[in-house]
């Protein structure tokens, strides 16, 4: 009798070494999915803001900026403020936010249950985020979900210079780890997030729960909504069936 296992990242594999089919990779943006770090980050930078000079909302903040990196963010800031935001507000910003996050994140609502199931299921999984990868880490371990990822499996939009909506990063991710993009799938939750995937050419799943993005909204992007993280590995299927 021939018998199968799992090799990460390299597909089914027979005990005579046939490879059976190709492996299924889920890149996760870290932030939003993963780790419920939107409420706290938006709070902060909303109130940084306010303080240099552009009088913002947690609500603002949510809806302007949430899914741009720290660039694009002082970038956007500074238009509107018509003058540069004070020396050193990035540098403050960044390691309050890193404060923030170390003492409140916590993981979203069937982070956990969802890594471990689809794992069984023989697929493999990497985090994206537009920090440094340090900050992927730091939060992944900050909300306890460090254990389903090897250091390997991190990624930075810092690493591609990803500007915008453009698939630079799961595209980079997929390259690093060795699978093709038709054989991947982001799990991503902001519309940014939407168009690098699909424009990456990969099956792209909008994590939007009750109250979010409309379901008609996420599919004329190109995404189908995930109402809720437990639903993800049913969706997924086995590995080549996406």
């Amino acid at each position: 009798m021939v018998h199968y296992r799992w090799r990460a990242l390299g597909g089914w594999r027979s005990t005579a070494g046939m490879v059976m089919r190709s492996p299924g990779l889920v890149i996760f943006d870290c932030e939003g999915v993963l780790v419920d770090s939107e409420p706290i980050c938006s709070a902060l930078l909303a109130r940084m803001l306010t303080a240099a000079g552009v009088p913002t909302t947690q609500g603002q903040a949510r809806r302007e900026y949430w899914g741009m990196t720290l660039e694009q963010v002082v970038a956007q800031a500074q238009a509107r403020l018509g003058r540069p935001l004070p020396e050193h507000w990035c540098t403050i910003f960044e390691r309050e936010r890193r404060s923030a996050l170390r003492l409140r994140l916590r993981p979203m609502p069937g982070a956990a249950a969802a890594l471990a199931r689809i794992l069984a299921d023989g697929w493999a999984a990497c985090a994206t985020g537009r920090g440094a990868r340090r900050e992927v880490r730091e939060a992944l371990r900050s909300a306890g979900l460090h254990e389903h990822f090897a250091e390997r499996t991190l990624f930075s939009a810092r690493e591609v210079r990803c500007e915008g909506p453009r698939p630079d990063l799961p595209l980079h991710a997929a390259r690093m780890l060795g699978v093709a993009p038709a054989g991947c799938v982001v799990v991503t939750a902001t519309l940014a997030g939407v168009m690098a995937g699909t424009s990456a050419g990969m099956r792209t799943l909008c994590y939007a729960p009750a109250g979010g993005a409309g379901e008609a909204a996420l599919r004329t992007a190109g995404a189908e909504p995930l109402r809720c993280l437990e639903l993800l590995p049913g969706l997924l299927g086995q590995p080549g069936e996406a």
